[in-house]
């Protein structure tokens, strides 16, 4: 029975966090999600703030999902029970293609 492999589960996260762009900064901004008991834990959830309400969110997420969307593809066909060698050769020609016609910077 086929199951989610870390590419697969980590590009649905990344999806379902981007469905709902307004979730995650309203949790944090709601329900005194700043205090805290401790100097490090106040430290921590302040990074955590800063990063969910920060403006590179959505697009960081977005970028990620564009990498990960091409090895999703071939994943669920490597998982079927009638994947064969000749695919995975066909992914190593064409991946490399697929990545670079995203419009992402290789830094990104």
């Amino acid at each position: 029975m086929p199951s989610d492999t870390r590419w697969g589960s980590s590009l649905a996260y990344r999806q379902s966090v981007l469905k709902p762009e307004n979730l995650l900064p309203q949790l944090v901004t709601e329900r005194c999600f700043l205090t805290a008991s401790t100097i490090p834990k106040k430290a921590s959830r302040r990074a955590v703030f800063d990063f969910v309400t920060g403006k590179d969110l959505a697009s960081e997420l977005e970028k990620a999902v564009q990498v990960l969307e091409p090895l999703a593809k071939y994943q669920r066909r490597f998982e079927k029970d009638r994947a064969v060698p000749l695919d995975v050769f066909e992914m190593v020609l064409s991946l490399p293609d697929e990545i670079a016609s995203e419009p992402l910077s290789a830094s990104e």
